[in-house]
């Protein structure tokens, strides 16, 4: 019984934890892809671009996550929230400091688009560690006892 305790009083506080790394993760997340129109004019000044390149930016970064969407939920439940956080987090960071070392547009647009790939797969991986953060089994809300 009294290991039963302490399970319970574990269990109760992982999830917590597990969810403030995650609104930790995804307000870095939002920082680095929001950041990204306002920056244009820099980036533009930088590489002397037109306006309609310095447009194209926001719009990749945007393509990348249109096109991980759906797929990272298929990732996530095979991989685990866990292991693809650290591998999007990976992919979205060391993109944008390789996009600092060029001056090539297709570069710059091209690695756009792969830290896109990495914003767009934290959703659905947020969301899954979420629901295996606060459901024992990941079984849905509605099936479950717990929040009844």
């Amino acid at each position: 019984m009294n290991k039963t305790i302490r399970e319970d009083a574990l269990f109760a506080i992982n999830p917590w934890r597990m969810l403030t790394w995650l609104l930790i993760a995804q307000i870095m997340v939002a920082f680095i892809g929001r950041s990204l129109a306002p920056l244009g004019v820099l980036i533009g000044e930088d590489l002397s671009l037109t306006k309609a390149q310095i447009g194209m930016l926001p719009a990749a970064l945007f393509l990348g996550q249109s096109a991980i969407a759906i797929p990272a939920g298929f990732l996530v439940d095979r991989i685990g929230s866990k292991k693809l956080l650290f591998l999007l987090s990976l992919c979205l960071g060391v993109s944008f400091i390789l996009m600092t070392l060029t001056s090539l547009y297709a570069v710059v647009l091209f690695l756009v688009v792969l830290g896109g790939v990495g914003y767009g797969a934290m959703h659905p991986t947020s969301n899954k560690g979420i629901i295996t953060g606060f459901l024992k089994s990941g079984e849905p809300l509605w099936a479950s006892n717990r929040w009844a």
